[in-house]
């Protein structure tokens, strides 16, 4: 049987080129940053002679830098209050962490002019920080120098300086060393708060906020209730979860539920008015102050809400009368809770 050598059937990549190695047609190497393929057998041909080597791939253009989102500067180990020369950032310390002033040329290592924008670095409202400034040691990320910014920007000739406070630091830095220089912006000062160390005295006194501000409503004594104030305003104490009201002699504008009224007929019978709106187990309390109700009645007005059951005013004519009304519901609105 006859046999036919069909040589290679696809190239042989052979690595990097070697003037030392013999290379057959279709063998394919790489040379400075290139990619050729052998069109002729040969040893010691480089790449470069089109007559043994095509060229399959090269690289590409160089893009743009990308821009630096930090200052590039030059650290100076000098301590002293001075312009340092150009490109040059300093502190006032040997050591980092006690260092309490950055001195910062007018220009960066690029001769840009960077005053105008070093000189805003105090420019938020904030009373802890006005920033915070991070130096960081080129092609060393490990060391680095991070303050805030505590104080206002001094425009001195040729540089400025900036107060700062000392956050955290790792590392040396050698004088010469080329930095970046990063600085972030703090948030503006919010508006204050009330200060509640002022105004809860007590233990037990509770806040509570009214049309005027944050108010302290001092601590109740033992076996009152919080109730809500006639206006419905502002919390207070009440009695065993009846607020007794102060003397009345006349309707004290409607009936407030959860209170309690000493009513005094002495003068004249009058009518205290319930509550427009009632709901299940609102209670109210009335007592006769002056022992009066016999001569000079005490009427409880409905208010279009039942009393026991019935559509129409409870008139109360026995003399030292107290009682109290639960509300129920509306078949049988307020019911008595003492005959």
């Amino acid at each position: 049987m006859a046999t036919i050598n069909l040589g290679r059937i696809k190239p042989v990549f052979r690595g990097a080129y070697s003037g030392a190695t013999a290379y057959v047609v279709d063998d394919i190497v790489t040379s400075g940053n290139e990619t050729f393929i052998c069109i002729l057998a040969s040893t010691g041909n480089a790449t470069s002679n089109a007559t043994y080597w095509t060229k399959l791939a090269a690289k590409g253009v160089d893009g743009a830098l990308g821009t630096n989102p930090q200052l590039s500067m030059t650290w100076d180990n000098a301590t002293a209050d001075a312009d340092n020369g150009a490109g040059k950032i300093a502190w006032n310390h040997a050591t980092i962490a006690s260092a309490t002033v950055l001195y910062v040329d007018d220009a960066d290592d690029g001769s840009a002019n960077i005053q105008p924008y070093v000189d805003t670095w105090d420019a938020v409202t904030n009373t802890t920080a006005k920033g915070i400034v991070t130096i960081t040691k080129e092609s060393t990320p490990a060391t680095f120098a991070t303050f805030k910014v505590s104080g206002a920007v001094v425009d001195a000739t040729g540089y400025s300086k900036i107060p700062v406070t000392h956050l955290a630091s790792n590392g040396t830095f050698s004088d010469a060393d080329g930095v970046g220089v990063h600085f972030q912006y703090s948030g503006t000062d919010g508006a204050d708060g009330t200060d509640i160390g002022t105004t809860i005295t007590t233990q037990g006194d509770i806040l509570y906020r009214d049309g005027s501000g944050l108010q302290r409503l001092a601590k109740g004594t033992a076996a009152q209730a919080l109730v809500m104030n006639a206006g419905a305003t502002a919390p207070e104490w009440g009695s065993g979860g009846i607020a007794w009201q102060p003397v009345i002699t006349a309707d004290p504008n409607n009936a407030v539920a959860g209170r309690g009224y000493f009513c005094n007929t002495n003068a004249s019978a009058f009518t205290v008015t319930l509550p427009t709106v009632a709901t299940l187990g609102d209670k109210i309390s009335f007592i006769d102050y002056a022992a009066t109700f016999d001569t000079n009645n005490l009427t409880v007005g409905r208010n279009s809400h039942k009393i026991q059951g019935a559509s129409s005013d409870l008139v109360v004519a026995t003399e030292r009368a107290g009682f109290s009304l639960v509300y129920v519901d509306a078949t049988q609105g307020w019911l008595l809770t003492e005959k």
